[in-house]
């Protein structure tokens, strides 16, 4: 439609300064005026016919290497003082406002690829700072309640899903803290010497249990179970024997050293 509309205002000033130069027959002003309608590379052929002689074509101008991508063609009448003495017509091609189309089309398809990079640098950003930073936060948390760490709070602020979620481990330190002070002050009253062991190292003794081993309060915990034993030797033994009889269903394993 834009080209036209480009085409058929070129046809009424093409026309308009042809009027009088047709009418005289003035051919020297014809082809002036045609060869400078003509520096428009759109411009394929331009056909001036008469009343007079309609048949022949008063004039004719063909650019046939112009024809290229999709062809227009528009007329306009010639009227001198209210009477018809004319036509003109004109070709043009679309190439030019095709070329410009596509050079348009690959700057806004490069303008949304940016827009489209950018937004999702922000979203990736985004899920970093506001999912995986929280979340890895969380995953260290978790880790420091499972090896036992039950005394360093997770402070949290936020009231999202992710500030639920915290606030729900939270609440879970706080009770497994109150459940091992309360299971510890139980321990620490029998008269049963008790050991708490986790990857071969003693993780809490009871009172009783120190006295049995003459060791000072506090010292046994985070020592390697071995050490109880007369040799590494002896506890390699032990070890061995004890897990083979425990593996059997029903079994327990008891034996005085």
């Amino acid at each position: 439609k834009e080209v036209r509309n480009a085409l058929s205002d070129k046809a009424i000033l093409l026309a308009n300064s042809l009027v009088n130069p047709v009418w005289n027959y003035d051919m020297v002003s014809v082809v002036t005026i045609v060869d400078a309608a003509f520096l428009d590379p759109q411009l394929v052929r331009v056909t001036i016919s008469t009343q007079a002689d309609q048949q022949a074509h008063f004039f004719n101008r063909e650019l046939p290497g112009n024809r290229q991508g999709k062809l227009f063609t528009v007329r306009q009448l010639l009227v001198r003082n209210g009477e018809l003495i004319g036509e003109v017509e004109l070709e043009s091609n679309s190439l030019l406002k095709e070329q410009e189309f596509e050079e348009v089309r690959w700057i806004y398809t490069g303008i949304f690829f940016g827009q489209f990079v950018f937004a999702l640098a922000l979203v990736l950003i985004a899920v970093r700072i506001w999912v995986l930073r929280p979340l890895k936060r969380l995953s260290a948390f978790s880790s420091r309640l499972a090896a036992g760490d039950l005394d360093q709070p997770l402070r949290w602020r936020r009231t999202d899903e992710i500030g639920q979620l915290a606030m729900q481990m939270e609440e879970m330190r706080k009770s497994l803290n109150l459940a091992f002070a309360e299971q510890r002050v139980i321990l620490e009253n029998v008269q049963a010497g008790v050991l708490f062991v986790r990857n071969e190292t003693i993780q809490f003794a009871n009172l009783r249990a120190e006295q049995i081993f003459g060791y000072s309060p506090g010292s046994l915990s985070g020592l390697p179970i071995a050490s109880l034993h007369a040799s590494e030797n002896d506890y390699h033994a032990f070890r061995a024997l004890a897990q083979q009889k425990l593996l059997l269903p029903g079994n327990g394993y008891e034996e005085e050293l």
